[in-house]
């Protein structure tokens, strides 16, 4: 279950023609959307949903990798 930040984070999120996805949220809310997906992904029992998990996850490191200007 989403935390109320996370949630708001998710919500506000808006889907573009090109197939990106905008999601407009805190430094913090974004931590804990991570560590949210993380821990789902790793304690799920279904392979599929985990997958998806971890692709969401990749997806959003690589969104705040590209938001600060880090390589890692």
């Amino acid at each position: 279950m989403l935390t109320p930040d996370c949630e708001r984070a998710v919500y506000r999120a808006r889907g573009h023609r090109d197939g990106v996805v905008a999601l407009t949220a805190t430094d913090d809310e974004l931590e804990e959307l991570a560590r949210y997906l993380a821990a789902e992904a790793n304690h799920g029992p279904n392979r599929r949903r985990q997958q998806r998990l971890n692709t969401a996850l990749q997806a959003l490191g690589q969104a705040v990798r590209t938001k600060t200007g880090s390589a890692a």
